[in-house]
């Protein structure tokens, strides 16, 4: 499960990632059908750890960060 979570960290901190549901996130990283349990047990302790947030549209996406400046 931490390659999981690794991996789903890495990704969403990538400068080009959009926000995707779970589901097609796991069809990006190409987690297996045999291993879709695994990612889903990282997505939950990610989110349960407040490392990732999954937002009304069930889209994952890392949590705002307070006090960030965004533009120049």
């Amino acid at each position: 499960m931490e390659h999981y979570k690794r991996q789903i960290l890495k990704t969403l901190t990538r400068r080009d990632y959009k926000p995707m549901p779970a589901s097609r996130l796991a069809k990006y990283l190409g987690i297996s059908q045999e291993n879709l349990d695994e990612y889903h047990n990282a997505v939950n302790d990610l989110r349960n750890n407040k490392q990732i947030v999954i937002d009304a549209r069930k889209y994952v996406k890392l949590p705002e960060m307070p006090g960030r400046v965004i533009g120049t």
